[in-house]
């Protein structure tokens, strides 16, 4: 599995801890880490993979390398359509055929319509 924005890695440490093999990657370097020494604390680190990646650029992994790819709020950040374009083409490149992409956003009711002109 490949996890996007892990952050210090709350969920890779569940997944790895269930015997999922983590691929994991976040912009911070501080947050990856943090991340390694919990896991070495908790005795998964033979589980996980690590790195710090430009979000916004090609997924540093192979076509078809995984079985899943998850986020957990990671499309949230603020990201132009375009970004939000190019990452899912990303995911679906590494994905193997038939994998799933979990992800959770939050939904801001507030939210105004990028297609919506002002005043309209």
């Amino acid at each position: 599995m490949l996890e996007l924005g892990c952050g210090q890695g709350r969920d890779t440490l569940f997944l790895a801890s269930k015997g999922i093999e983590v691929s994991a990657f976040d912009c911070s370097k501080v947050a990856i880490e943090e991340l390694i020494r919990l896991a070495k604390e908790k005795n998964l680190l033979f589980n996980i993979r690590v790195s710090t990646c430009d979000v916004k650029g090609v997924i540093p992994f192979r076509n078809e390398e995984f079985d899943a790819v998850y986020s957990h709020m990671f499309f949230s950040m603020r990201f132009t359509w375009e970004d939000l374009k190019f990452m899912f083409q990303e995911i679906r490149r590494v994905l193997r055929k038939g994998g799933f992409d979990f992800f959770s956003v939050r939904n801001h009711t507030t939210m105004i319509n990028p297609m919506v002109r002002e005043g309209k």
